[in-house]
């Protein structure tokens, strides 16, 4: 399927094909998966089904594309342990009002639907304190995501297993 976005075509590369499930899609980049969409959605017709794929691959960025927007934002004269202060502090409060937006929605039980938007501001924040001590340390998103994806093949070789006693920590 050729599909524009914002009145452009995709990137060369890039494809948009369905998923196993007729509700879903993968974009892919040179034949990697770089966005899928798993979820059950129906859609009244077609064009709205197509709509929907096209608001969420023009969201599409990549790590390294974030990372260099958010570095565009921070103070430029921190030393590097500010830049981790900075990080470790932002991290904790970000996480919390993540924390927080859940524990209201679960157990306050006021009948109000998690505000999605909300939810999506305060994750993009963690993101940007991540993403900052990601480039302090001196790590990229790719290696922090295949070291664990590594460990977890330790830990889970054949899957998830309930009977793991992951809180042992005898695998680490």
């Amino acid at each position: 399927m050729t599909i524009e976005v914002h009145g452009q075509q995709l990137p060369a590369g890039y494809t948009i094909e369905p998923a196993s499930c007729s509700v879903g899609y993968h974009v892919r980049h040179n034949g990697r998966i770089e966005r899928q969409d798993r979820k059950p959605r129906t859609f009244a017709t077609p064009d709205l089904a197509e709509d929907y794929i096209r608001q969420q691959v023009a969201v599409a960025i990549t790590p390294t594309e974030y990372q260099q927007a958010a570095l565009r934002t921070l103070y430029p004269d921190l030393t590097d342990k500010e830049r981790l202060g900075l990080c470790g502090l932002g991290l904790a409060g970000e996480l919390g009002e993540v924390v927080d937006m859940l524990k209201k929605f679960l157990y306050h039980r006021n009948g109000k639907p998690l505000d999605m938007n909300k939810l999506k501001d305060e994750l993009g924040d963690v993101l940007w304190y991540y993403f900052i001590l990601l480039d302090t340390v001196g790590l990229t998103f790719e290696e922090v995501m295949q070291a664990n994806v590594t460990k977890l093949e330790t830990r889970h070789a054949n899957g998830f297993n309930p009977r793991y006693a992951s809180d042992s920590h005898e695998s680490e």
